[in-house]
């Protein structure tokens, strides 16, 4: 299992499954200033893993170069000779501006969803010209195919400003079934409505989303979710 938050990545293996403990068996610092392609790697804040091209992909929310980019590594594992864990950036590429990304985008998480699409999260942008969402980008022309539908009250409204995703607190986690036909996610606050104090954003339920991508037009299903511990955001993350 690889994890990544700021260009790092750790190396893990279950331990006793019985009290869900795990250890980091290795970790790798991405060297100040790598590149994939020609592109500089800023922090991570996504990852999948593609198990026939035995292949990570990332996606760097860093803005500073303009637009987000998805990044993919070749790992190599430690193994019994003592080789030590790391991985070798092989290709990278911009994620192209289409009708429907305005950039840049505050992307998050990342999913594979078949050999030529993924599908991003992200937050907006903080020129209001991009609304937080989860898109379908094509792998070979880095353009956006389409956006998935959230109800009108996952949006702020002019006349009802206390409704909506939080600021940069939208959507970060995005996963895909393993038969490739629902998408989950889930809000990594609570939405404004759903605060139980309007001046505390952390405490209230998350919401999990269910999406079928059989049938896109369809509303997504939503279960409350309530975070467990102390977390100083309340947040659910990738």
């Amino acid at each position: 299992v690889a994890i990544a938050a700021f260009p790092v990545a750790a190396f893990l293996h279950a331990g006793e499954l019985r009290g869900q403990e795990w250890e980091v068996a290795a970790h790798y610092i991405l060297p100040a200033g790598s590149r994939g392609e020609n592109l500089r790697i800023g922090g991570l804040s996504g990852l999948a893993w593609n198990p026939k091209e035995k292949r990570l992909w990332a996606v760097s929310d860093s803005r500073k170069w303009a637009q987000s980019a998805i990044f993919s590594f070749q790992l190599h594992l430690p193994d019994a000779s003592g080789s030590p864990f790391w991985l070798e950036p092989d290709g990278g590429f911009m994620l192209a501006p289409g009708k429907e990304n305005h950039g840049p985008l505050d992307a998050e998480g990342l999913a594979l969803w078949t050999r030529n699409r993924f599908f991003l999260s992200h937050e907006g942008s903080k020129s209001g010209r991009l609304a937080p969402g989860i898109a379908c980008f094509s792998a070979s022309t880095a353009k956006p195919l389409f956006s998935l539908n959230f109800p009108d009250w996952f949006f702020p409204g002019a006349d009802s400003p206390r409704r909506g995703l939080q600021e940069n607190r939208g959507f970060e986690s995005v996963a895909v079934s393993g038969d490739g036909k629902l998408l989950y996610a889930a809000s990594e606050s609570p939405l404004m409505q759903d605060l139980s104090n309007p001046f505390d954003g952390a405490r209230g339920p998350v919401r999990l989303l269910r999406f079928d991508l059989k049938n896109r037009q369809a509303p997504p299903a939503q279960r409350a979710y309530i975070a467990e511990g102390d977390a100083m955001f309340g947040s659910v993350v990738d």
